[in-house]
């Protein structure tokens, strides 16, 4: 997501004033409590339609992250690296209220927010097995394969259907 830039329009182009900007990434969109969330954020100093160039090493960058309420849940202090970025972790509490979180980054006057949702996720999970044949089979042949597909919980999922193409080069 970007960071912060402007952008003025001058007779039909479109300029960019000289500014600090940067862009930040999250490992993911969506996270359950209690999961650590990777971040990194890219600085530059420049124009975008002319020239950009990261920060330099060693600029001050504050990250904190925030629950849905907007209430501040932790704070790092971080130093750019040699590529003008910086990259943390937040662990995300278990006993807040779940909803749209957000990271911001802080350089000087240059902030930005990074947002991620924070939900009970449960991915789908079953298992799949299939009846043994002792047939052979020849490339060419149709074949009819008997198989059951049961959810982790331990429900057989009846209306589950499945359908394969075996192709050899």
């Amino acid at each position: 997501k970007s960071l912060h830039t402007r952008y003025f329009k001058n007779g039909g182009k479109t300029e960019s004033k000289q500014d600090d900007f940067g862009m930040a990434f999250i490992d993911r969109g969506a996270y359950n409590p209690g999961d650590t969330v990777h971040f990194k954020g890219i600085f530059y100093k420049g124009n975008l339609v002319k020239a950009l160039k990261t920060y330099p090493p060693g600029e001050k960058v504050t990250a904190e992250l925030y629950s849905n309420s907007g209430d501040r849940i932790a704070s790092i202090n971080l130093n750019t690296n040699d590529f003008g970025s910086v990259a943390g972790d937040f662990v995300l509490p278990v006993d807040l209220k779940n909803g749209i979180f957000s990271i911001k980054l802080t350089s000087g006057q240059n902030s930005s927010e990074c947002y991620l949702r924070v939900d009970e996720f449960v991915l789908p999970t079953f298992d799949l097995s299939f009846t043994p044949s002792d047939k052979l089979y020849l490339p060419g042949d149709t074949i009819n394969v008997e198989g059951k597909v049961t959810s982790y919980s331990g429900h057989s999922l009846s209306e589950a259907k499945a359908s394969y193409k075996v192709q050899s080069n």
